[in-house]
């Protein structure tokens, strides 16, 4: 489990990475992890959706996309992948997979 101090460095590391993207597409690899929507409603929601800033809320952060908002809790993996360009996926458990040709930025606050 990441120690606050760690999960601001890692929510400024996600600001510079994502905010003012748009999300192009959102695959939920791990439905388990999605607790308030069904993967497919996860999915329409937020595809299409502006990250304009990374807030953080103890150690939860919060990606707001204009009223809504994708919220994100390290557990224990301490990870989170985000693969560019344009945020084509947000992997919120720690898996290797990427789209092809995306380059992958780690935030680490573990």
């Amino acid at each position: 489990m990441p120690e606050l101090p760690e999960v601001e460095a890692a929510r400024r590391s996600m600001v510079r990475a994502v905010a003012g993207k748009t999300i192009a597409r959102c695959v939920v690899l791990r439905p388990v992890a999605v607790r308030s929507h069904t993967p497919q409603r996860l999915s329409r929601a937020v595809t299409g959706a502006t990250v304009s800033d990374v807030a953080r809320h103890g150690k939860v952060l919060w990606f707001m996309l204009g009223r809504r908002a994708l919220v994100f809790h390290y557990k224990a993996a301490g990870t989170a992948d985000i693969f560019l360009p344009l945020v084509p996926a947000l992997s919120l458990h720690g898996t290797r997979r990427r789209p092809p040709g995306a380059r992958r930025r780690r935030s680490c606050a573990s």
